[in-house]
């Protein structure tokens, strides 16, 4: 197989762990087993007593019935416990396309969204984020011609990197136009849970089609990445059973603590969604006030939902200005460029603790560099 790398996580893998302050996650701030375990009312020693064994293919019983709590109309049988989203991405491609096939993927995106799509040989359209000055847009007019002998249609909502994020009826509306063209929908629901008001969330596009397959997992909204669970939920046991099949060729079983841990997550979901929403919220405002206080220099599109945004470099030297922010402030931040959109956009990373004082950075090393 013939894949472009993954710029995203190789710029990650390069710097994150050696620059100091991140102002470009998009997962949520994390918390300790035993912070989890207090929240979710459970003993740390029902997790010290766990065997180390193996773990079903398909995921534990008592956690995949936990999963399908949150989608109505599915159960345990529907879902599918992967390590992490991305093993749940490259096995869905695997398992309903092959080469030649017309996949129409929502850009930018996740890059895996769309390369694993690529690298099969199949035919990968792109149905481009439209900028506006009350947001980010998707044309939802020229979607039927784009999914003309589409087998796929890849979605994410919230939306990363823009923060998009439809409303319950023009997402009802994508779905019915899909069903027309007879494509199935593939949904990245990571971020589902952290809307900015609960009433606002969308419904899980497995819940609403036999046909449609949801993604979501343990690494964004819940804040919980280094447990590296995700899951798949699908109606269609076709897809449920080649998806199990094709796991024996990648990881065959989830970890036994992840699940364990998972499940705890599951418990508090509520609880962590809230905190991470928060946070969310105080951390948009600190970046909001540095926009405003910048307007020459930089526009802030705050995300309708979920934990990015993208902030508009006036000069349209996104990439310039975060080398300089890693060398010169010891922050790390995302150009718009690893999503292969224009240079002129800084990913912003709202969900983690340290946003405040990240910024706080930014705002010195802009005082120093005016002197």
């Amino acid at each position: 197989m013939q894949i472009r790398d993954f710029r995203l996580e190789r710029y990650f893998g390069q710097y994150e762990f050696s620059v100091r302050h991140q102002l470009s996650p998009s997962d949520c701030e994390s918390c300790t087993i035993s912070e989890l375990l207090e929240v979710a009312g459970q003993s740390q020693d029902s997790l010290l007593s766990l065997r180390l064994g193996y773990t079903e293919t398909q995921g534990d019983p008592v956690l995949r019935e936990a999963i399908a709590e949150h989608y109505e109309h599915c159960c345990a049988d529907d879902v599918v416990v992967t390590n992490a989203p991305q093993e749940a991405i490259f096995l869905t491609m695997q398992a309903v396309l092959k080469p030649g096939d017309r996949v129409v993927v929502q850009t930018p995106c996740y890059q895996s969204l769309l390369e694993v799509a690529h690298s099969m040989g199949c035919n990968v359209v792109q149905w481009p984020a439209q900028e506006t000055a009350s947001g980010w847009q998707f044309d939802l007019d020229g979607l039927p011609q784009l999914l003309d002998g589409a087998q796929l249609l890849v979605l994410n909502a919230p939306h990363n990197p823009t923060g998009y994020q439809p409303s319950e009826s023009e997402r009802k509306h994508i779905a019915e136009i899909a069903q027309v063209a007879g494509t199935r929908l593939f949904s990245d629901e990571m971020y589902r849970g952290l809307e900015h008001d609960p009433t606002e969330a969308l419904q899980p596009e497995a819940a609403r089609s036999e046909r449609a397959i949801s993604l979501w997992g343990g690494s964004k909204s819940f804040g919980l990445p280094g447990l590296r669970i995700g899951w798949l939920v699908c109606r269609d046991h076709a897809v449920i059973d080649e998806v199990i099949r094709l796991k024996d060729y990648t990881t065959m079983c989830s970890s036994g603590p992840g699940e364990f841990l998972m499940l705890a997550g599951l418990k508090a979901s509520q609880t962590l969604f809230a905190r991470n929403r928060a946070l969310i919220t105080e951390n948009e405002a600190r970046v909001r006030a540095f926009a405003n206080a910048r307007a020459d220099d930089y526009t802030w599109r705050a995300p309708a939902a979920g934990p990015v945004g993208l902030l508009e470099v006036r000069n349209g030297l996104a990439t310039e200005l975060c080398d300089q922010l890693r060398c010169e402030a010891d922050i790390l931040a995302v150009p718009s460029t690893l999503f292969d959109m224009p240079d002129k956009h800084v990913r912003i990373g709202l969900g983690r603790a340290g946003v405040a004082k990240t910024m706080d950075q930014w705002e010195a090393w802009e005082t120093r560099r005016r002197k």
